[in-house]
């Protein structure tokens, strides 16, 4: 007897279990080795003002695989003079301290580095938190991740706690604390040195396609100022603490292809330029002037092509400059009512939110969307109470089928894209409003190393 199929145009299939029963593995051959070689910064001295800078030729025939090159340091914080911590220094670092030490990471690529492959912008952190926050779960963050860059999530509604341990409340309760802290100022204590590892939130290393051979490269990472990434109470001066570098190096695979594979792609780059797609980000603040119940940003993007997805929040400015009690990356609502944002006259998003009485599950439910976890598995450890107390994000889509997340790339748009803000009560300190803008981009390298990249904001200047 036959078998019944559903439907008459539905094919008879079988299960992997079966299609798979005769066959076995590929072999990989195309690779011989891969080799982890580590390199130093060019000056010892870790702890002078200038950046700390990293400079690999490379002159032989391996490949590089930035998206696992890392950057290793170890540090310990300090009283401003060098002296130890004490017992009871109510210190700590803020969130994700490992990417904080740093304002802004430059990669150089080319033939003795000439090209300038990163936006040149002090908003290197807010990159490395917002995209921490928005890929990983709770369990990689409270693993791994709290290993590599010490993330240890701030409590919600408790971001600008200065004091490690809660404190007595009315009634012999314990007051409110920060949990996050907490456990980052157990890292720091009595002044112990640490060490934190992991690879750079730049767009060529969050890729996965092997560096050429021949390519150099140049890293260059400005330090970030201490008031920006210690917290400590209003009883101490603003230089009161410091962080000491005792080590920093940079663990880089060397990749070595099998002798057919490097004939292969040294033919074909005779033809055809090696290509990196590459999701490109760019982060900027724009302010909000204080004592306004509405506000308009427009031209967000002069002169540039539109991002494919755009994430936004607001901070107090103070905290984006630094202040030693100020959380930079407590996100906040404001009491924020409206927010629109308009592509050529046309609105793109619009919320009308009410946070007091915990009316936004719109822009909770489209960040999760837009960021691919909503109907899945997935999690961010980001629960709703925690969005509207200190992680008010919004996510907007600017494609033209809304798949900012998917594995194509998408038509280049120009125009003027503005975002209108509607407060209940007009702010009472300058806001700073982080964009954190994503764009389609490719870069290419050619027979000569001489890097190529296209009109979205990188550019060629002479090697520092």
């Amino acid at each position: 007897m036959a078998t019944q199929v559903m439907r008459n145009d539905s094919c008879p299939c079988a299960r992997d279990e079966l299609q798979d029963l005769f066959s076995v593995p590929d072999t990989q051959t195309a690779i011989n080795k891969v080799t982890k070689i580590r390199k130093y910064p060019l000056t010892p001295d870790l702890n002078h003002d200038g950046p700390i800078e990293f400079y690999i030729s490379n002159a032989t025939t391996d490949f590089i695989d930035l998206a696992n090159m890392t950057l290793h340091v170890a540090l310990k914080v300090t009283k401003n003079n060098g002296d130890d911590l004490d017992a009871d220094s109510q210190v700590a670092p803020i969130n994700n301290l490992f990417h904080s030490l740093f304002k802004d990471v430059k990669l150089r690529l080319g033939k003795d580095a000439e090209t300038l492959v990163t936006t040149s912008l002090p908003t290197y952190p807010y990159r490395a938190y917002l995209e921490n926050l928005l890929s990983f779960g709770k369990g990689a963050k409270n693993d791994h991740l709290s290993k590599q860059v010490l993330w240890e999530k701030d409590t919600a509604g408790q971001f600008n706690s200065t004091k490690s341990v809660a404190t007595a409340g009315d009634g012999g309760r314990q007051a409110p604390s920060n949990k996050g802290l907490e456990q980052r100022q157990k890292t720091i204590a009595a002044s112990r040195t640490f060490e934190l590892q992991s690879r750079l939130h730049l767009d060529m290393c969050l890729q996965d396609r092997y560096l050429l051979d021949g390519v150099d490269l140049r890293l260059k990472l400005e330090k970030q100022s201490p008031k920006f990434f210690l917290m400590y109470g209003e009883g101490n001066d603003a230089e009161d603490y410091k962080v000491e570098f005792t080590k920093a190096y940079l663990d880089i695979p060397f990749v070595t292809l099998a002798p057919s594979t490097y004939t292969r792609v040294a033919a074909q780059l005779q033809s055809s330029n090696a290509k990196y797609p590459l999701k490109r980000v760019v982060v900027r603040d724009m302010v909000i002037p204080e004592n306004r119940a509405s506000h308009v940003l427009d031209n967000l993007f002069v002169n540039e092509s539109l991002p494919k997805r755009l994430i936004v929040g607001m901070v107090r400015n103070t905290a984006y400059d630094g202040r030693k009690n100020r959380n930079p990356f407590q996100f906040e609502h404001n009491q924020l009512q409206n927010i629109k944002l308009t592509k050529n006259g046309e609105i793109v998003d619009e919320y009308d939110v009410d946070f007091p009485q915990r009316q936004a599950i719109a822009p909770y439910l489209d960040l999760m969307k837009r960021v691919a976890v909503l109907n899945t598995r997935e999690d961010l450890d980001l629960p709703f109470n925690d969005y509207i107390n200190g992680y008010t994000l919004y996510c907007f889509d600017l494609t033209n089928d809304h798949g900012a997340d998917g594995n194509y790339f998408h038509p280049k748009a120009a125009g003027n894209l503005s975002l209108e803000l509607k407060f209940g009560a007009a702010p009472t300190n300058h806001l700073s409003l982080v964009l954190f803008a994503e764009y389609d981009n490719v870069l290419e390298i050619d027979a000569n190393r001489q890097v190529i990249t296209d009109d979205t904001g990188f550019r060629k200047t002479p090697p520092l």
